[in-house]
């Protein structure tokens, strides 16, 4: 498979599963009064082992190289406590206040609201 039918297949994958993953955020609202905040969290903390456990089985060197460079360790929990964090729980919240189809448009909209003010 070429590279560029790779990167097709995981964008397909990757909206597939922020479609599903969104649904199943609607759903636990709805029927087990779940905070956001605790979602967020669980996803984030559930991410970021997944892809642990992938760093050390494929890249153990360059995840050694990452640990040694403390102004890079610090860019990337920055990075993943500002960005990534902020993305999540505000997503959520969208879905809590209206549901998964508006919290998806407004979450693309975003950039564009953000570039036109």
């Amino acid at each position: 498979m070429s590279r560029m039918a790779q990167g097709v297949c995981c964008v397909i994958l990757g909206a597939l599963f922020w479609g599903f993953s969104g649904t199943c955020a609607q759903a636990l609202f709805a029927r087990y009064d779940i905070a956001p905040l605790f979602l967020a969290s669980v996803r984030m903390v559930g991410a970021g082992l997944l892809y642990l456990c992938l760093l050390l089985a494929r890249y153990l060197e360059q995840l050694k190289v990452l640990l040694a460079d403390k102004r890079a360790l610090l860019r990337v929990a920055a990075f993943g406590c500002v960005g990534l964090f902020l993305s999540q729980i505000t997503y959520l919240l969208a879905i809590r206040y209206t549901n998964s189809g508006t919290a998806t448009v407004l979450q693309y909209l975003g950039p564009v609201l953000i570039m036109v003010f």
